[in-house]
């Protein structure tokens, strides 16, 4: 809140350092250096409502800038002063004096005297003439020492310290102070939820699975402080460490662990074998199956009315051959004597 009141755009060190403090609020981290918002950063105007302080003059200005000294800027009693120069004549020079003297929203920089010029200078200073109703007053201004409480009722705007909005008629006004600290603690709000909705995602992707089934009484002491219904502090990571990290004494219990999983895994093994021997017996069965079926009752007769149409093929076979041979001139002739005319005629040939 102190940033917001008191700067009117916030840094990426702001945004870092606030999200470090909103950690260490969840003891996540250890917590940073940080100011909190007090009276002073807001600048409140006088409670007494009637007076109206308005600025008179600045004059004697000294180590500011490259402002001249002896010169004086005087502001009109009543309506609007308007002030003209060209560039590098000191108008901005005394607005950033004015800036320190009165109420703004900003981040308080200090006046630097002449940049151009290799020497130390004391803090910039000025004479500050205004007044309260109609009383008249006069204060020396150093810069980095607090300027009386009346200055505050005077309000500086500019474009680094007022937000523009549209109103209804789309004209563009200066947002008055403390009308858009609640706006820009929203959007900060918004901002730094999507940022740590996008790193809670990232570290959602290393822990896809649930929690083993421990049942170490300091392991659950230990679950139950960290889940986010606990009211108690975040155990820190150094003694998380020294509950649960590995010594010498753990390794026979993962030894032990070790050979159950073997053991475990035994079962399986054989149901792998058994599966193996169901497969071949299938095969044998099916085999064995239509064996049975050629030597059961109708098989055997099949087969026998296969063989008996064999036998009635080969006789009508011979019947039909008989006679076909009657005048062959070599079949009453032996063997041997007709194959030795057969090789002589393959010999003429």
């Amino acid at each position: 809140m102190r940033r917001i009141c008191t700067q009117a755009d916030l840094t990426l060190q702001d945004t870092i350092e606030i999200t470090q403090n909103l950690r260490a609020a969840h003891s996540l981290c250890e917590e940073g250096t940080f100011d909190c918002l007090r009276e002073d950063h807001l600048k409140l105007p006088l409670s007494n409502e009637q007076e109206v302080t308005a600025l008179t003059s600045i004059s004697e200005v000294q180590n500011a800038n490259r402002l001249a000294g002896g010169q004086s800027l005087v502001f009109a009693n009543s309506g609007i002063t308007l002030i003209y120069g060209y560039n590098g004549s000191g108008k901005t020079g005394y607005a950033r004096i004015i800036k320190q003297v009165c109420r703004t929203r900003d981040e308080q920089r200090g006046v630097l005297a002449n940049v151009f010029v290799d020497a130390t200078f004391p803090p910039a200073s000025a004479s500050i003439s205004y007044k309260t109703d109609e009383e008249e007053f006069s204060t020396v201004w150093i810069d980095g020492l607090e300027a009386p409480k009346a200055l505050n009722r005077i309000s500086v705007f500019d474009s680094s310290t007022a937000p523009l909005y549209a109103d209804k008629q789309n004209r563009i006004e200066f947002l008055p102070a403390g009308l858009d600290v609640l706006p820009r603690l929203g959007k900060l709000c918004e901002s730094l939820s999507e940022d740590l909705e996008e790193e809670i995602a990232e570290l959602e992707k290393f822990v896809t699975g649930p929690l083993p089934k421990v049942r170490s009484k300091k392991f659950l002491t230990q679950l139950e402080d960290l889940q986010c219904t606990s009211t108690g502090p975040l155990p820190s990571a150094s003694s998380l460490e020294a509950e649960f990290c590995w010594t010498a004494l753990d390794d026979p219990l993962l030894l032990e662990l070790e050979n159950k999983i073997q053991a475990l895994s035994a079962p399986d093994k054989v149901l792998a074998q058994i599966a193996r021997f169901k497969a071949t017996f299938e095969i044998l069965k099916s085999k064995v199956e239509n064996l049975l079926l050629l030597l059961s009752r109708e098989g055997v007769e099949a087969f026998s009315q296969l063989i008996e149409e064999a036998r009635e093929t080969r006789k009508a076979a011979e019947i039909a051959s008989e006679g076909r041979f009657s005048e062959d001139p070599l079949k009453d002739a032996p063997l041997s004597e007709w194959m030795e005319k057969s090789l002589s005629k393959c010999r003429v040939v």
